[in-house]
């Protein structure tokens, strides 16, 4: 029996596949996303993997999906984010095809994350998303990028998987401090929340409620968790 065509293609020297032959293509879908992510760090295609980390969460993906795209509950469970990105001052939301980003000034150089000098900060931070299943991130610092992918594992069970890529594997001592930030302290910190949230959804109290959308106010706005949610609707055909 002959093997089935699986169709690859790549965004800025990642590799993506995708299984459904008639899908659109992701240079068609991303739109404007690998010139985001360039713009912030102009040297993007030449970074290398140095570190992946692995979580198993007790949560359905859609409910880790959701918790990414939103920053409302960032000033309860994220200070240490907060200081060292300026995110209600300065923080820009895009859509762009199946893709959606926000681009965020650094915070303080003195904070409770990681430590950055103002001297060597080549790149402020970017969170990203293209539909399904990842998540790029960049946070403030040389240059970096965070590849966060979610992967179903069953109805309430998603493996993270982060894959750190910089311009060497061999590390300075501000990125080995960025990925213990994120591997002991903001994945924590999200997991904890995904999980409380799953068992709110067996609660006989829990009822779907509005979005709080409001692009102007991208502190507390639920637009991107409101399109996200689209998306998945489409997909499944649901009207």
């Amino acid at each position: 029996m002959d093997l089935k065509p699986v169709r690859l293609e790549t965004l800025g020297g990642l590799i993506f596949v995708n299984l459904d032959p008639d899908a659109l293509s992701l240079a068609s879908g991303a739109g404007n996303l690998l010139d985001n992510l360039r713009s912030f760090n102009p040297r993007f295609e030449k970074m290398v993997r140095a570190h992946r980390y692995e979580v198993d969460v007790a949560a359905n993906w859609k409910t880790v999906i959701d918790n990414n795209h939103e920053c409302y509950h960032c000033d309860a469970n994220h200070k240490s984010l907060l200081e060292l990105v300026a995110y209600k001052a300065t923080a820009k939301w895009k859509d762009s095809g199946i893709t959606f980003c926000h681009t965020v000034a650094r915070g303080d150089q003195d904070n409770s994350a990681y430590d950055v000098d103002e001297g060597t900060i080549e790149q402020d931070a970017l969170f990203g998303y293209i539909w399904p299943p990842t998540i790029p991130l960049m946070f403030p610092g040389s240059f970096s990028l965070a590849m966060f992918h979610v992967i179903p594992l069953g109805p309430e069970k998603t493996r993270e998987r982060w894959d750190f890529y910089f311009l060497s594997k061999e590390l300075r001592p501000q990125e080995r401090a960025l990925i213990d930030y994120c591997t002991k302290t903001l994945a924590p910190e999200d997991i904890a929340l995904c999980e409380a949230v799953q068992r709110g959804l067996h609660s006989r109290g829990y009822a779907q409620g509005r979005f709080v959308a409001d692009p102007e106010h991208v502190e507390y706005s639920e637009h991107h968790v409101h399109r996200f949610q689209r998306f998945v609707r489409d997909a499944i055909g649901c009207r």
